[in-house]
């Protein structure tokens, strides 16, 4: 028995909005299913369809088809699909970047065509959307729109076969959202998530996996105050299996070291990790000053190579966690929170209601705001450091910063942008870059801070160019229409 896969994702149109993410859903749970699962590298093609990769929905199609052929009785075939859906003349289509409003039928991937491709005997077919991304899609960036709550519901309801399963991002009156701390669709995000939390040669069961994306969506959707419900439809006889998580191999001795010590008993466990991993509080603390400073220290040298374009550009005095500035302070807590942290900061979200009164306040009560608290004792040092960069209509504001996190054992160095203009129309663009870990007991520390701003300002080059790029375009569009 095998495991294929068919992963399709398209993030730029001719005629729709965009969809944030993507290709990058794509490629995270391509990794994740080769890395993490039973499902081999030459049995899983991945597809992401821009503006400039224009396949016709026949050739789609054809390859879907040459990959089913490959397949035997008993294995499984999934298909997973990220990017605008919608219903045309009753039936369902995926949108691709050519799709012609008034030729849906040609330029659009049905999905019954889709599903009679992956239709052959005695499979199993695993079939997952992320596709409704439209309407109030966050991850729009257009002002055009796509009524996708029809094709959600057929979507989850609809059966196929005696042995399917169908996952879509959401119910059919919501909105699949995209999360910019972590780049990605958060639905694909927690899906891969979820995957990498069974055990070592353990079963992936529709059923359970749904229930462990579900609790994960559901945290996320409180903090961030969205809502967005996973939702499957099966026809299943007996049980059906997604994948099987496979064992991971290391280089990493620490990694081999961390397996070898949770086969101990606890008694053992306690004193190998009293001896691998000393916690001092006097020398964490300690560490996060050197942390800080080595941070400032090369900031400052590197801070040259910031694309700025003629932008006023300021490095900030280290301050304390509890004075980092309340709009970088909302997305870390939010950050931290998501991950489940555990860390030697108080880091709270407070939500703050209104009609709050009476014997059942639950039923009268209204959000009126979130409150995000970062705050350290007095002996902890300061955590947070920025750059400042102020411009004109043509260049972005801009915040760059870090912020250093004593967690347990080790320190979580968070690192972001925010980039803006000052015009009302514009979007806030707002991202944290993966984060950087060190352990107390670190010996390459300093190149790990250094590689860790590097990589920062490399990310904010990247994304002035594109926002500066993009605002040029705008203007020289309105320039001509004058």
């Amino acid at each position: 028995m095998k495991r294929f896969a068919i992963l399709m994702g398209t993030e730029e149109y001719m005629l729709y909005p965009e969809t944030k993410y993507c290709h990058k859903d794509v490629d995270l749970l391509e990794s994740t299913l080769i890395n993490y699962c039973d499902y081999a590298e030459q049995d899983v093609i991945t597809k992401k369809f821009t503006i400039f990769d224009q396949p016709t929905p026949k050739e789609i199609l054809s390859e879907i088809k040459q990959l089913v052929e490959r397949t035997q009785q008993g294995d499984t075939i999934l298909f997973y699909y990220a990017g605008h859906g919608l219903i045309h003349k009753g039936d369902s289509y995926l949108l691709l970047p050519n799709t012609e409003h008034d030729n849906i039928e040609q330029t659009a991937l049905p999905l019954r065509d889709i599903s009679e491709s992956l239709r052959k005997s005695e499979r199993i077919n695993i079939r997952i959307f992320d596709a409704c991304h439209s309407g109030q899609d966050v991850r729009s960036a257009s002002g055009l729109t796509v009524d996708s709550q029809e094709f959600t519901q057929q979507l989850i309801v609809h059966p196929e076969r005696d042995a399917y399963v169908t996952i879509a991002a959401c119910k059919e009156n919501e909105y699949s959202y995209p999360d910019s701390t972590f780049q990605q669709g958060i639905f694909t995000y927690y899906l891969c998530e979820s995957i990498k939390e069974f055990q070592v040669d353990e079963r992936i069961y529709p059923e359970t996996l749904k229930i462990k994306l579900c609790e994960k969506m559901e945290q996320w959707c409180d903090i961030n105050q969205k809502y967005q419900t996973p939702t499957m439809n099966s026809s299943i006889s007996g049980n059906i299996v997604i994948a099987q998580r496979k064992s991971q191999t290391s280089n990493n001795s620490s990694d081999i070291k961390k397996l070898e010590i949770n086969d101990l008993p606890l008694a053992q466990r306690i004193e190998q990790m009293r001896s691998a991993f000393p916690i001092d509080e006097k020398t964490h603390i300690q560490k996060l000053e050197e942390y800080l400073e080595t941070i400032s220290q090369y900031l400052n040298l590197k801070i040259e190579d910031i694309k700025k374009f003629s932008g006023e550009l300021a490095l900030n005095a280290p301050v304390l966690p509890a004075d980092t500035p309340d709009n970088i302070k909302k997305i870390i807590v939010q950050y931290i929170k998501t991950n489940n942290y555990k860390t030697k900061h108080q880091i709270e979200m407070n939500k703050v209601y209104e009609g709050d009164h009476g014997l059942f306040p639950q039923f009268t009560r209204r959000l009126k705001h979130t409150e995000y608290i970062i705050e350290a004792t007095p002996d902890y040092p300061h955590s947070f450091i920025s750059v400042e960069i102020k411009s004109d209509y043509y260049v972005p504001n801009a915040i760059i910063f870090i912020y250093v996190l004593p967690l347990i054992a080790s320190t979580c160095i968070i690192r972001g942008y925010e980039c803006w203009y000052n015009d009302s129309g514009s979007e806030k663009i707002t991202k944290i870059v993966s984060p950087k870990f060190i352990k107390l007991n670190e010996e390459n520390e300093n190149k790990i801070i250094e590689q860790t701003v590097d990589d920062l300002i490399t990310n904010v080059n990247k994304a002035f160019e594109k926002i500066i790029s993009e605002r040029l375009q705008y203007i020289e569009r309105e320039l001509q229409s004058t």
